[in-house]
């Protein structure tokens, strides 16, 4: 019988409570994954694998088991392993860290401070019980950040588990969350941090991360990895950043980048991240970002 003869007949047949109950169990099966983790340059010793389980329905713990670090941003990540190593000394926030690579990864390569930010409850858990299960000690904050603190509804994305947000616009939804939001000169004024390093990736929300942050960007003058989506936030991102003399940096292909004044570039590219420096990168900054590429390849050939 033909694939859409079998589905019509399934859902002529099958009521829908048990046709969600199948669905529910499809999605929450749990998916084990090991993460080859890249060797870093430095030679330090440190963990070689993370351990996760996650639902089989999320993304991000799909795109891992498929590829490894390899084929989740690879040229993203080793910009942001350089970060990592040659920032100042200072924590690493993680705001809007889904599953929680990027904290993991700044925990388990480096001695540094890291605090995540995940407002959806099964995506957090499975960011706090990744740090427990490989001993990472990293905080996991289940609020999100914005541009005032209060409370908002936070809209779950039908489309993927990746593209939630407090922007209601952004995504059709029709399941939502009532979240706590902070804001980023809250949360560091709050637990007395010194933010090294901060990477955003809000859903449309990045405008409003840095408005709540220019006590952050006026002291600490952290190091910034941010999404910019053509189209929709490079305006208001741009608005928001050009008061503080950062040099820009898009990451799209192999490092090093060269230096940019315009965040209005539409390539066809999906959702570039943005590096954003208080002061121009060095050549140490680009051989590390390209050492650590290639330590994220080689990974790759592990996870075949």
């Amino acid at each position: 019988m033909p694939p859409a003869r079998l589905r019509t007949v399934y859902r002529a047949v099958v009521p829908e409570r048990i046709r969600r109950w199948i669905r529910h169990q499809r999605y929450y099966r749990p998916r084990r994954l090991t993460l080859h983790l890249p060797l870093p340059p430095d030679g330090t010793t440190r963990p070689r694998r993370l351990h996760m389980t996650a639902p089989t329905g999320l993304l991000i713990p799909r795109m891992l088991d498929e590829a490894g670090l390899a084929g989740y941003e690879p040229e993203t990540l080793a910009v942001y392993l350089a970060a990592v190593d040659l920032a100042p000394d200072g924590a690493v926030l993680d705001i809007g860290a889904n599953v929680g690579v990027y904290g993991l990864l700044a925990r388990a390569l480096s001695d540094r401070d890291v605090h995540a930010f995940e407002p959806v409850p099964e995506l957090a858990e499975v960011a706090v019980a990744t740090g427990v299960a490989n001993r990472l000690t990293y905080s996991v904050s289940r609020q999100a950040v914005g541009r005032e603190p209060g409370e908002a509804t936070f809209y779950l994305s039908d489309v993927s588990d990746s593209s939630n947000s407090l922007n209601p616009s952004f995504r059709a939804s029709t399941r939502t969350l009532n979240v706590t939001v902070t804001t980023l000169d809250q949360y560091v004024e709050t637990h007395g941090l010194v933010p090294a390093i901060v990477k955003i990736d809000a859903e449309t929300g990045e405008p409003d991360v840095l408005a709540g942050g220019h006590g952050t960007l006026r002291t600490h003058r952290p190091w910034l990895l941010l999404e910019i989506l053509p189209g929709r936030t490079e305006k208001a991102v741009a608005a928001e950043m050009e008061q503080w003399g950062y040099t820009w940096y898009r990451c799209v292909g192999e490092p090093p980048y060269a230096a940019r004044t315009d965040l209005d570039i539409n390539d066809g590219t999906p959702a570039p991240m943005w590096l954003m420096l208080p002061e121009p990168a060095t050549e140490e900054f680009w051989n590390r970002s390209l050492q650590w590429l290639a330590a994220i390849r080689k990974t790759g050939e592990l996870s075949r």
